[in-house]
């Protein structure tokens, strides 16, 4: 329905009052259309609310800005319309062929996150949802619209276009307890960007640009919006699940942004190439506890990542409980891992270098020494000027002209040597005396170690003499055992060290423990756990405290996270047998029975909460909508709806209800 009287009197680009062809307010020209299937500016929805432009769209559906026609207020508009599940109809949204689970399942994870987001309308960094309904075949939140501007816009608008860390962390503060809180109410935001985080006129900030899980990873009922850059690895993943980790990740990089102007590698390239490293010049800035925070949070391995916004933000501040131990640890490997590159880079530069350019052969042999062969070695001397090699031959020529040592005995002088002296000039006497002189004082050594050996027994001997002596006066058989213990008691603790205990610790920072490594041989083995986060040592093979032997192999094993299980079609099998599948996976299962009028099969699964192909894991909950029996109840006399699509709006409008109470 259009109503042309009053968008004609309000700019459709922000709502305000004005008639003019261009806004003077926004600079909203009228001449631009929302572009179908989006509903039209003008367009009255449930006679009350007013649309108006377009301000975002996705694979999800639209967000408009629209006038509450019942108190004047500007509102945003978000309609949940997936064009991959669902067309504009006449009669209202419809939808596809085949369609139908796919729809109903994403419609579910619409209804319950603007339920969730409404139960938290008292936190300022979200905005205030007013309402969540059907109407014209398409669910439907209300939300207030504030003027703002998007974190980029905020950022090119300074001088330098950066800011400081200090303005940072207080700017995206209400962002990080925002998240922890929706975090605790299992809602996770997966699409962070400098796009969807709003500053308003206060500098204060609140987040937009939310959507269901479907329209965040790759694999799924629909296409999946992931910000460039923001997203995290394993949102390109089928295989991997996402959690509170996955905004861990993005915020991560939207603070990356604030400080340097960039945002770091796509995560599709750091799964194959990985060689971020946070700029000298950034860590140079930032306190090192930061500097620990941000490469944990970026970190690409889930297992590997910071794992809860709790932990990334205490992080930030230098209070989280393990961020001061692991500074060093991560410096240590991140110097290592920038040594690493920059070998690679040399190596991959000497690959380049032509045969004819002058090189070291001296530095080459020392860089790779196993592409010294004889053929290469032949070829460098052939192509290269080697300065170090005219060097030895013009030493061999000055030995060679040297004028011989002359041995004189005792009792003759120089100009008259006795018979006896004898003169050498072998070539390489200077070696032979050298090796002479090594030798005697390595005997000479020696002679001294045998000198101490034999004054060390003859003392031993001494002292066991006297206190035998001791002992036939007055001691018992048991002063001749307490006398040894002493003697083999250093020997047994210099073997043997006590293991520390690595339960609940994270598997990377265990890597990193040098002290560790240096007494026990550790080796990792993966474990499924419902109960443990992925990445954190569940139990050990030797228990903490026990005295081994120094090097003993000790084995820790590291929660995987719960155990997988990809989600097969049930639409239309056997309801119990699906339970007992599902519930054999460790699956709990929910089920729901819809109004059967004799065309279905009872007791067949019609619906299921989670799609085909999406992996869900042991303790995950899953819903499935069984039809019951067939209805006895007699039939209505109302005349039936002339919708193609009434039952599957009745479904929806079940859906909405079931959740909403």
């Amino acid at each position: 329905m259009e109503v042309n009287n009053f968008i004609t009197n309000y700019c459709p680009g922000c709502m305000r009052a004005g008639s003019e062809q261009v806004c003077p307010e926004c600079g909203f020209d009228r001449a631009v259309k929302n572009e179908a299937p989006a509903l039209s500016c003008g367009h009255l929805l449930e006679g009350r609310y007013v649309i108006g432009r377009t301000l975002s769209s996705d694979s999800e559906g639209f967000t408009y800005i629209a006038k509450d026609q019942l108190d004047g207020k500007r509102v945003c508009i978000r309609e949940f319309f997936p064009e991959e599940l669902v067309e504009r109809a006449n009669d209202g949204t419809k939808i596809l062929e085949g369609c139908k689970n796919a729809h109903y399942t994403c419609a579910a994870e619409f209804v319950y996150l603007w339920k969730g987001l409404m139960s938290l309308n008292g936190l300022s960094a979200l905005p205030k949802v007013n309402r969540v309904f059907f109407a014209e075949g398409s669910l439907v939140a209300i939300y207030d619209y504030e003027d703002s501007i998007s974190l980029r816009e905020y950022i090119d608008k300074t001088q330098d276009g950066l800011i400081s860390y200090e303005e940072s962390r207080r700017l995206l503060l209400s962002v990080l307890t925002t998240l922890e809180t929706l975090h605790t109410k299992d809602i996770y935001h997966r699409g962070i960007s400098f796009d969807n985080i709003r500053v308003r006129e206060d500098k204060s900030v609140f987040i937009t640009g939310f959507g269901i899980p479907q329209s965040r990873k790759l694999m799924c009922d629909i296409s999946a919006d992931l910000p460039a850059g923001f997203s995290a690895p394993e949102q390109y993943k089928a295989e991997q699940f996402t959690g509170a980790w996955t905004d861990v990740y993005a915020c991560a990089v939207l603070i990356f942004y604030t400080l340097t102007g960039t945002v770091v590698p796509d995560a599709k390239l750091r799964m194959t190439d990985d060689t971020f490293l946070l700029p000298l010049s950034l860590r140079e800035k930032l306190p090192k506890y930061v500097s620990v925070a941000l490469v944990d949070a970026l970190a690409v391995s889930p297992s590997e990542r910071t794992d809860s916004m709790e932990s990334f933000r205490l992080s930030l501040f230098g209070l989280y409980e393990k961020s001061q131990d692991y500074v060093s640890a991560y410096y240590r490997a991140e110097n290592k891992k920038r040594q690493a590159i920059a070998t690679s880079q040399l190596l991959d530069l000497e690959k380049t270098v032509p045969a004819k350019v002058t090189v070291n052969t001296e530095k080459a042999a020392i860089i790779k020494p196993q592409k010294l062969n004889s053929t290469t070695s032949t070829r460098l001397s052939q192509t290269h000027s080697a300065p170090f090699l005219e060097k030895t031959t013009n030493e061999k020529k000055e030995s060679e002209n040297k004028t011989p040592p002359i041995h004189v005995s005792p009792g003759a002088s120089v100009n008259n040597p006795a018979p006896t002296s004898k003169t050498t000039t072998p070539p390489k006497s200077k070696k032979k005396k050298k090796k002479k002189k090594d030798n005697g004082v390595g005997k000479f050594t020696v002679m001294i170690v045998l000198l101490c050996v034999v004054l060390c027994v003859g003392l031993y001997y001494l002292l066991g003499d006297t206190s035998d002596s001791l002992d036939a006066v007055n001691a018992t058989p048991q002063t001749d055992v307490q006398s040894v213990t002493p003697v083999t008691s250093p020997t047994a603790d210099a073997e043997t060290v006590d293991v520390p205990g690595f339960v609940g610790e994270l598997k990377t920072h265990v890597m990193a423990d040098a002290e560790a490594r240096n007494i026990l041989n550790i080796s990792y083995e993966d474990e499924y756990s419902r109960d443990v986060e992925p990445g954190i040592i569940i139990r050990q093979s030797i228990e903490a405290g026990t005295k081994t032997a120094k090097m003993s192999q000790l084995v820790l094993y590291v929660s995987a996270g719960p155990k997988p299980y990809t989600m097969i079609n049930f639409v239309g099998t056997d309801a119990n047998a699906a339970k007992e599948l599902l519930e054999s996976n460790g699956i709990t299962v929910v089920t729901q029975t819809f109004d059967n009028d004799g065309s279905q099969i009872a007791n067949t699964v019609s619906t299921q909460s989670v799609a085909e192909g999406v992996t869900v894991y042991d303790g995950d909950t899953v819903t499935l909508i069984i039809w019951g029996e067939k209805m006895t109840e007699a039939p209505t006399t109302e005349t039936p709806t002339t919708s193609s699509h009434g039952q599957d709006e009745g479904i929806i409008q079940k859906i909405v209800r079931e959740i909403f109470g």
